[in-house]
């Protein structure tokens, strides 16, 4: 996995009720609390001795009447995606046997745009005596295919989430500078989220829409010469200015760490009882992140929160 792929995951994590508003409003509208419950990302097909898969993005959910339901969101940067379909499609029994919820697979293809949004499906077959081919197992989830979306239009909405995102998104190349600039004067004059939201929005838009040759000038130019972007620029100087002196680009490992925390608390829940007090703040002290991930590992066997964190000797 990339850094930039990591980045791209968390920032899914932190919009995924306006993802979900921008390309899935009917899901969207059945999850009314606007609250997601992350699951660990590890599932153990047979433990202790199984597979151990790993699935980008899991999210406990509760829909209209409280009823839950898993979220499965996978991230797909590969240009082909026979592997991708396979893996996804192998997630969801695991998944689906596992807390025994059902499941919502969704996809965010990255290099592949397909129909733009719509079906995508993994299939299994196998041959009859007769010689006939009988289909036998087969998963289907929505998908977001980002390279056939167009790119204006999503750049004009005012979902935050979908200006970052139409960076990746189709449109003539000669245009390209035009609209990361554009992205960028969005973002940095009229986005209101606060800094660590804001800048992660920024890095996808810094990312996924490189510059260089022809298109690079292009682009200088029009921060050179026209007074909005030049307005766009000191803003976004002065926003990770603030950001350094207020110790934000930490965020991203900060945001990893918070979610590694609320999952050691959930798993450890079930057999070690609410933690108390003590426990929270020495959960809390806790910054070396390998050693978050080994206690959301021990979590799953722990017995008490006093052996889960234990000092390692």
């Amino acid at each position: 996995m990339t850094d930039h792929d990591q980045r791209f995951k968390e920032m899914l994590r932190e919009f995924l009720f306006e993802f979900l508003a921008l390309f899935f409003p009917a899901l969207a509208a059945r999850l009314p609390t606007k609250e997601a419950n992350w699951q660990s990302q590890e599932l153990f097909t047979n433990p202790p001795l199984g597979l151990v898969r790993r699935v980008d993005l899991l999210a406990l959910v509760k829909e209209v009447g409280g009823k839950e339901r898993l979220l499965n969101l996978e991230v797909e940067s590969a240009g082909s995606l026979t592997e991708a379909r396979k893996k996804i499609g192998l997630y969801y029994p695991v998944l689906r046997t596992w807390r025994a919820l059902p499941v919502t697979p969704l996809a965010v293809y990255l290099k592949v745009g397909l129909k733009g949004l719509g079906w995508d499906e993994y299939v299994e077959v196998d041959e009859t005596e007769t010689g006939k081919r009988r289909e036998v197992y087969r998963v289907r989830w929505r998908y977001v295919g980002l390279p056939a979306l167009p790119a204006e239009r999503y750049l004009a909405g005012d979902n935050w989430l979908g200006v970052a995102l139409s960076a990746l998104m189709k449109i003539k190349p000669d245009r390209k500078p035009w609209l990361r600039a554009e992205i960028l004067r969005r973002l940095a004059v009229e986005c209101k989220e606060n800094d660590y939201r804001k800048l992660l929005l920024l890095n996808c838009a810094e990312t996924y829409l490189p510059m260089e040759g022809e298109q690079e000038l292009a682009f200088q130019r029009l921060l050179r010469e026209d007074a909005r972007y030049q307005e766009a620029t000191k803003v976004i100087v002065n926003t990770y200015e603030r950001i350094r002196g207020d110790g934000i680009l930490e965020g991203e490992s900060q945001g990893q760490r918070k979610a590694l925390r609320q999952m050691a608390i959930r798993l450890a829940s079930k057999k070690c009882g609410e933690p108390t007090e003590k426990a929270r703040q020495k959960l809390d002290s806790v910054e070396d992140l390998a050693r978050l991930q080994e206690l959301v590992e021990a979590a799953f066997t722990a017995k008490s929160w006093d052996e889960l964190l234990a000092d390692k000797p």
